[in-house]
This record gives C-alpha cells, structure tokens and sequence, in this order.
C-alpha cells in the first residue's frame, strides 16, 4: 500500500463511495471514517460493512479504522467489532501483520 493523504469526507459522500465506489476509494474509506467522522457509531458500521467484502486489503484496512475511531473516540461495541477482529487475525493471511498491529491498538486504547 502506498502513503496517501486520507480525505475527510461527509456523509453523504461515505454513503456514495460505499455503495459506487471503486476497491480503491473502499481501501481508504475506513481509515478517513475512523479519523475524522464525528460519529464513532457510524463510523464503526461503515468498518463493519467494509469488513463484509471479498477483498482482503479492504478488510485489513476496515481494522485499521477500527483502531483510528479506538484511539480517537476511545469508543467501540465490544460485543460486535470484536468477532470480526477475531475472525480477520485468523483468516486474512495475505495482510496479517497489518490485521495483527491494528487489533493490539484497538484493544490497548479500548483497554479489553
């Protein structure tokens, strides 16, 4: 994965993307939610629906802003994200040690 700036998005825009937008917009989506959305609980449905695809680097990533609203919100519902973090450190081989780095951040600032 290459740096590039995460973009703020609203809403509305959030909602395009997810439902229009390309494996490339989705890679980033989760990370720019878990920075900048005001709304921990909408940002972690949109983690959690990106956690649905196929794709592995999407996935990956859906973790990561799962981290990004756990550092910044000090915010998520146990019972439902931690199941996909579960899941994601056994299943996703091809980005684990990006999977394995973002579950011990989350659970270090949620303090599980």
């Amino acid at each position: 994965m290459k740096y590039e700036p995460i973009k703020k998005y609203s809403n509305e825009e959030i909602t395009h993307i997810l439902e229009n937008g390309t494996n490339d917009d989705l890679k980033l989506l989760s990370m720019s939610v878990g920075e900048y959305s005001a709304d921990w609980k909408f940002a972690q449905g949109v983690c959690l629906r990106l956690l649905q695809t196929d794709n592995s680097e999407i996935r990956a990533n859906a973790i990561l802003g799962l981290s990004y609203i756990a550092r910044v919100h000090r915010m998520l519902d146990r019972k439902i994200v931690e199941p996909f973090i579960e899941k994601e450190i056994k299943t996703n081989r091809d980005y684990h040690e990006r999977v394995q780095y973002a579950a011990e951040d989350i659970y270090l600032f949620m303090n599980w």
